[in-house]
């Protein structure tokens, strides 16, 4: 079990006309942060779909993805997932990850605010534990999705390994 994320941040602009960027929901829900903080660093003016970006708040990294969600209507909406991470963590490797489960989500039909928001603590749990996240039809599974592509989340601290033969 890595525990590379600590907590998961969903938000959001919806593509109806007068929305403004929101917080849909954190998990667990113990931000020390504000929402107006918090939403600065899960939706940076200028953003566009496809983007990462890493920042820093409250001595803690973290990871932001920028994507799509798409509407009948023609009115795309913009959605952020945001991880807040211990220090320890690889960023480039929890991005892959990252980006294959918004693609399976994608290609599955299930992207979208309400299932997100319903979701997000089965998404955060399965990143902690490296297990399975299923979402309805979907099934991602972090573990295997880490050995298949010879990944690890967190860099091994050093210092714990000293000892053993002179």
């Amino acid at each position: 079990m890595s525990n590379c994320v600590i907590n998961t941040i969903f938000s959001g602009l919806s593509g109806e006309i007068n929305t403004n960027p929101k917080i849909y929901r954190v998990y667990p829900d113990k931000l020390k942060t504000g929402p107006e903080e918090m939403l600065e660093k899960c939706m940076p003016l200028g953003c566009r779909p496809g983007e990462f970006f890493v920042s820093e708040l409250n001595n803690k990294k973290i990871l932001v993805y920028i994507f799509e969600i798409e509407h009948e209507n023609g009115r795309n909406s913009i959605a952020s997932i945001g991880f807040t991470l211990d220090v320890r963590t690889i960023i480039s490797e929890l991005k892959e990850i990252v980006l294959e489960l918004i693609d399976r989500m994608r290609e599955s039909g299930i992207l979208n605010f309400g299932v997100l928001e319903l979701y997000l603590d089965k998404i955060t749990v399965g990143l902690q534990k490296e297990s399975k996240i299923k979402i309805g039809p979907m099934i991602f599974d972090v573990g295997f999705f880490i050995l298949s592509k010879k990944m690890k989340l967190q860099k091994v601290n050093r210092r714990a390994k000293k000892g053993g033969l002179i």
